[in-house]
Formats: C-alpha cells, sequence, structure tokens
C-alpha cells in the first residue's frame, strides 16, 4: 500500500487497517515459524505498512491538538 493512498483514508479506515495488517502480520510471524513459510519479503512488508499507518495516526493526531 502506498503513502499516498493511506494519506487519504480517515482516522477510522486507518485504525481498520492497522487491526488488519498486524493480524497479518502475527500469522506471517506464525507461519515462518512452524516452517509453513520460508520467506520473510511478507512480515517485512506488513511492518512497513503498520509504521506507516502508525506515523499517519501520530501525525493527524499531533495536528489535532495543535488547533
Amino acid at each position: 500500500m502506498e503513502l499516498a493512498e493511506l494519506k487519504e483514508k480517515s482516522v477510522a479506515e486507518l485504525n481498520e487497517l492497522l487491526k488488519e495488517q498486524s493480524a497479518s502480520l502475527r500469522d506471517h510471524r506464525f507461519k515462518v515459524a512452524s516452517g509453513q513459510m520460508k520467506t520473510f519479503n511478507k512480515i517485512s512488508e506488513a511492518k512497513k505498512i503498520v509504521a506507516r499507518i502508525q506515523t499517519i495516526l501520530t501525525q493527524r493526531s499531533i495536528a489535532a491538538d495543535t488547533k
């Protein structure tokens, strides 16, 4: 998911997407640990998306506090 796409979403949509991506990240970690998944690239992509969402939510929270 691109940063521009994430910035267009509302806070509620971002929170929902954050829950989905966190669950996806957890599932990927379990699959790697159990040997079902051999590559780690999906884990790093999920981590990046979670970080982007959290950054956008933090920026919006700071912007709302300063107003």
